[in-house]
């Protein structure tokens, strides 16, 4: 008797440690705290930068299994006409293939590896920042075989961009491993029709508005660098007649008063600003 309970000793100890080892994988995968992120669950929320981009790993660094093409797997959809972009606009984006239980992670990057745009979240995504790049990423993963959100656009034009994806189409067997973790890279270029000039750009945001009742001439303009700004006031045969230094800003949207009481007398005038180099004027009636 005493020799058959000596021999089930080590079997047990082998189920129990196989058991274990198993347990620990799951808790490992699952666990509240892995390689120092504050994971509760990959499945409704996965670490950033794992799409494959430059300087990025993939899903792999987590999941046990390989890397394949996205290509005639992974179906993605942009909306933009010809797969290119118009500064400012939105777009759709839809990726998709089958399995039981699926999960991705985006990122879009100029020529530079900036990031380009930003995401808006549909259903079952979410977004996510890290190291100065935005993700999309899924939130729920079992039964969901399609995904689509939103792209914003760059405000401006960043020229061509790349989108940057993973997708896990896993096999559901409640571990990490043999899961195959799709790549996908795809272009979205700048529309022809939307491309302009700098001194378009800035002619476009430049506005000058009389304001008779604050007795102001209200002026917004936009610098795309850094610049230096001046206000000149003529009138219409070209006479100077006010001379305004705004100084140094930084790229962005701006707005300056010129005060009526430094123009003599009721009439038409022209408003000009230079930004660097580039001068912009507006005619103007008072």
């Amino acid at each position: 008797m005493n020799k058959k309970l000596l021999l089930l000793v080590p079997v047990i100890g082998i189920i129990g440690f196989s058991y274990y080892g198993e347990e620990t994988q799951l808790t490992k995968y699952h666990a509240d705290e892995i390689d120092g992120l504050d994971i509760a669950n990959y499945s409704a929320n996965p670490p950033t930068q794992k799409t494959g981009a430059p300087g990025e790993n993939n899903c792999t660094q987590c999941h046990a299994g390989s890397t394949q093409p996205a290509a005639g797997t992974v179906t993605y959809t942009f909306s933009g006409a010809n797969n290119e972009y118009a500064p400012g606009q939105s777009y759709t984006i839809d990726l998709s293939a089958g399995g039981v239980k699926n999960g991705f992670q985006m990122t879009i990057l100029d020529a530079s590896d900036n990031a380009a745009g930003t995401f808006t979240a549909g259903t079952n995504t979410a977004t996510a920042n890290a190291g100065g790049r935005e993700y999309i990423h899924h939130t729920a993963s079992s039964g969901v075989t399609d995904f689509s959100f939103t792209w914003n656009a760059p405000a401006t034009d960043m020229g061509d961009l790349t989108v940057y994806y993973a997708y896990n189409r896993s096999n559901n067997n409640g571990a990490s491993s043999s899961d195959v973790i799709y790549l996908g890279q795809e272009t979205i270029s700048i529309s022809s029709s939307a491309s302009i000039t700098k001194h378009e750009q800035l002619d476009q945001a430049f506005k000058v508005i009389p304001d008779m009742t604050s007795q102001q001439i209200n002026v917004t303009y936009q610098t795309l660098e850094h610049a230096s700004i001046e206000l000149f006031v003529s009138d219409i045969t070209g006479k100077l007649l006010m001379k305004q230094s705004v100084g140094n800003q930084n790229p962005g949207i701006y707005n300056e008063t010129i005060e009526l009481d430094r123009i003599p007398n009721s009439g038409i005038y022209l408003v000009s600003i230079f930004i660097n180099n580039q001068v912009l004027t507006r005619k103007i009636m008072i």
